[in-house]
């Protein structure tokens, strides 16, 4: 990761954790984009240019473009040895920073089980971003060594993984907030890769 990249990241994780850390202390009700911005130490443009909404600052949710942005520079670096693999290493690469902090993820937590209304907006974020997340499973099942043995991934097929994957991931996620503290590291990113592949894996043979 370049300076700047690791420079949106931070920017991106001070606005998350000024916006969860308002709610706790004062109240979703007490939640602005001005209050954020001013505990983050960022203008009220630089909020914008990393969410679109107070909302999806609690929820660590990007832009669309953001989105789409991560997706395609994320595709340039995964070349799996399963799709499987290629799937959880991109989703982990592209989801909410928080995700992989156990002490945001806990209060995040906190959060939506106090106000479950903002469900909604989450549940609408990912149904916007179903669309490149199924073409980029697509992309990384072409890139499977055996692909040609196994055939192409249908829009619908790819949908089922990415739910499968995400799924997974929650779950282990949550394991991993129990015996882990502190910021994600790529020792950590692999042991959540690998432990929510297993569970897929079983889940799977469980269905069989």
């Amino acid at each position: 990761m370049g300076l700047r990249e690791r420079k949106r990241l931070e920017t991106r994780q001070r606005l998350e954790r000024a916006a969860l850390e308002i709610v706790i202390d004062q109240g979703l009700n007490q939640l602005t984009v001005d209050a954020i911005s001013e505990r983050a130490d960022v203008s009220r443009r630089t909020f914008f240019n990393y969410f679109d909404s107070k909302e999806d600052a609690i929820l660590g949710l990007p832009t669309q473009d953001d989105m789409q942005r991560s997706i395609a520079e994320v595709l340039d670096d995964i070349h799996p040895r399963s799709l499987l693999d290629g799937v959880l290493s991109l989703l982990i690469a592209i989801g909410p920073s928080a995700a992989r902090d156990p002490e945001l993820s806990e209060r995040r937590r906190r959060i939506i089980g106090e106000h479950p209304e903002l469900l909604h907006r989450q549940f609408s974020q990912m149904n916007r971003a179903m669309g490149p997340l199924s073409e980029a499973v697509q992309t990384l099942m072409a890139r499977v060594a055996d692909a040609p043995a196994r055939g192409s991934c249908t829009d619908a097929q790819a949908q089922v993984v990415l739910m499968m994957c995400g799924a997974a991931l929650r779950s282990t996620i949550a394991q991993l907030a129990r015996t882990h503290s502190g910021a994600p590291t790529d020792q950590t990113n692999k042991l959540l890769r690998d432990k929510a592949a297993a569970l897929v894996r079983d889940a799977i043979g469980k269905l069989a």
